[in-house]
Order: structure tokens, then sequence, then C-alpha cells
């Protein structure tokens, strides 16, 4: 009977709603101008990745357009930009698109929480 009545107390539904100390939300990430600052530059931030003008971009657009020649050293993977036979199963292809997406959600998360970022 008594462990019938502990199992019984023991479950409380608050308990089970936490929140994840780890995960970002506007209402308690945007609370001073640094913060603001900090978002806004995270989205700038991410055009520096390797896959964008960090360096990968440059080998794709270069290469397509034809304004650099390639020598019998030039990778095999920036060879198929200038032969135009790369597809989807291209890793540097995703890592491109991985990377515009990612900047495009950083992008959005500050433009969806202007109202909060307005009354800082």
């Amino acid at each position: 009977m008594f462990t019938g009545i502990f199992i019984i107390n023991s479950c409380d539904n608050k308990d089970l709603e936490l929140l994840n100390p780890n995960q970002l939300l506007p209402e308690t990430y945007f609370s001073n101008e640094e913060q603001v600052q900090s978002s806004v530059n995270a989205v700038y931030a991410n055009l520096q990745t390797i896959s964008l003008y960090g360096r990968l971009i440059f080998y794709m657009m270069d290469n397509m357009s034809q304004e650099q020649s390639g020598n019998q050293q030039e990778e095999a993977d920036k060879r198929t930009y200038r032969e135009f036979s790369f597809d989807s199963s291209n890793g540097q292809i995703l890592d491109y698109w991985t990377s515009c997406f990612l900047g495009i959600t950083k992008a959005n998360f500050v433009i969806a929480n202007t109202d909060i970022i307005n009354s800082i």
C-alpha cells in the first residue's frame, strides 16, 4: 500500500514540461543591444564559411564561368564545376546549400523577433 501511494504521488505533470537550457528562445535571448548585434553579426558571419565566400564559392563560380584554367593537379571535385558534371550527390553542393539555408534561418530568426528587438 505504501508503494502505491509513493508511485501515485511521485508523478507530477509540471516535472514533465522542462525547458531545454541549451535551446535558443527569443523571449530569453534578446535582452540587450549586444545580443541583438551578436545575432545580426551571426547572419553575416555565415557568409564567411568555407562553403560560401570562405573558399568554395570561388571555385564553383570561377570554374563554371571558365575564367580560370585548370592544371593537372586540380582536384577532381573542383574539376566537376568546369565540366558541369556535378549533381546533387556532390558533397560540396550539399555544403553550399546547407550554408545558404543556415544563413537564411539565422536571418529569419532576427526578422521574426523584431517586435522583441524594438522593445529593447
